[in-house]
């Protein structure tokens, strides 16, 4: 059995803005990602990223369905215990 610790992270603004948006006061939302990490390797297993600042981490659970195996425990905390990603494991 393999565990795999998930969660979501948001990433990190920058301070180096596109050439377009400079002259715009309000600054573009960063974007967020689920991140895997496998405790035993010690070290990031997978990430799903999404570009959208405004999508909830929840909208990524779809892909990561894709990547469940048989043998898997995944750990999360209850923001990903909705009713399709629990039926879908």
């Amino acid at each position: 059995m393999r565990i795999k610790l998930f969660d979501g992270n948001c990433i990190e603004k920058s301070q180096h803005r596109i050439e377009e948006l400079r002259f715009i006061s309000s600054g573009p939302l960063p974007g967020k990602s689920l991140v895997v990490y496998g405790p035993v390797l010690r070290m990031l297993i997978d990430i799903f990223p999404c570009e959208d600042g405004h999508a909830q981490e929840r909208s990524l659970l779809k892909t990561v369905l894709l990547t469940i195996e048989k043998s898997d425990g995944w750990i999360a905390d209850r923001n990903f215990c909705t009713v399709n990603f629990t039926c879908g494991i």
